[in-house]
């Protein structure tokens, strides 16, 4: 577990996070998500997975939502994919912040998370360079039940992006 005495934002605690590991994967989970007691099998599952497909970059493990695009892989899990004329915004997040097991090269491959811009930002800035570059992952469908949250999921609101647009409002 990696700590600081200030909040550096998420995309610099997650640099921080994944520097610190050594080993060939990491279990990103934030302090608000708490496991269920499907955790250790379905985990096992997403390690299993990841040692045996080498061009897997993650299991993603939870989630609010669920993706548009996924097909059916094995043992309650879904593999994702992305396609630019889906109409649905929800299509972009192949990769999200919620609980996921992934390569601990992920950042090489991905490039570091931006560390100064905002939680909305980061998150969709890392979750284009996934897709840009050909990220796979696979999604556990049951998501809401493999974690549970201290809060209730946020309600997606829309609001003027300057950028073009909409983007979700947390």
């Amino acid at each position: 577990m990696v700590t600081a005495t200030t909040n550096g934002g998420l995309g610099n605690n997650i640099n921080k996070g994944q520097d610190a590991v050594t080993t060939p994967y990491s279990l990103y989970v934030q302090e608000d998500f708490e496991p269920t007691e499907l955790f250790p099998s379905k985990l096992e599952d997403a390690l299993t997975f990841l040692q045996q497909d080498k061009y897997l970059d993650l299991v993603r493990l939870c989630a609010f939502f669920e993706p548009p695009i996924k097909e059916s892989f094995a043992d309650g899990f879904s593999e994702l994919s992305f396609n630019w004329t889906h109409s649905s915004h929800i299509k972009f997040y192949c990769y999200s912040d919620h609980p996921h097991l992934r390569r601990s090269d992920f950042l090489e491959k991905f490039v570091r998370c931006i560390e100064s811009e905002g939680v909305d930002l980061t998150e969709m800035d890392t979750a284009l360079r996934f897709i840009q570059r050909g990220g796979q992952a696979l999604f556990y469908d049951d998501f809401s039940s493999f974690f549970t949250t201290k809060e209730p999921p946020p309600k997606p609101a829309r609001a003027p992006n300057p950028l073009g647009g909409y983007r979700a409002i947390r």
